[in-house]
């Protein structure tokens, strides 16, 4: 599966620099798939390791915390985009995909309504389904609890700082469940 629109975003960073510099570093790995790719996970299993393993180089895991999304993506498709060819003149129609941001209780709702069966990604560890409205198909990728422990292990696993996530007030409640008491 391709990586998202920004491939390359590490040489814009001096990683060494800023993990000296700091004392916590958020590694936002979320957004590998958005309105603007094809539908994908927000955050790829592999992707995301990918993405630790590198900061992890420079930045020490002490100061290092791991971004895990707590929202999806929907991706659904308009009427066709009709335009004039400038070479040709022709009438051309284009695909007219885009996609926006769901919360995990939207997105379980929106399965339930038009009867999509939530399913569970093993290489990429994510929870995404599809549903068929208008005769159009749409896609969602969204984390739901199972999808945040996967992440909020690796944590653990590699001894980072914790972890830090966009957007709360989205987030399967569920998720709550997992995280120690803090009082």
């Amino acid at each position: 599966m391709r990586s998202g629109f920004y491939e390359d975003w590490r040489g814009a960073y001096d990683l060494a620099a800023i993990g000296q510099s700091v004392d916590l570093v958020c590694l936002m790995t979320y957004d590998q798939n958005t309105r603007w790719t094809m539908p994908g996970p927000v955050a790829g299993w592999n992707w995301t390791v990918e993405n630790l393993d590198y900061a992890l180089k420079f930045v020490p895991k002490e100061t290092l915390s791991l971004g895990i999304p707590v929202y999806g993506y929907h991706w659904y498709a308009g009427a066709p985009i009709r335009r004039e060819d400038p070479e040709t003149k022709k009438v051309v129609e284009s695909p007219n995909a885009t996609g926006d941001y769901i919360g995990a209780p939207n997105a379980e709702l929106l399965a339930k309504e038009y009867k999509g069966t939530i399913q569970w990604d093993p290489d990429d560890r994510t929870a995404w389904f599809y549903i068929n409205r208008d005769q159009m198909r749409e896609w969602v990728f969204f984390t739901d609890k199972r999808t945040f422990e996967e992440r909020y292990k690796l944590v653990q696993e590699r001894g980072l700082e914790g972890f830090c996530s966009w957007v709360l007030g989205e987030e399967d409640p569920a998720i709550w469940e997992l995280l120690p008491d803090r009082k």
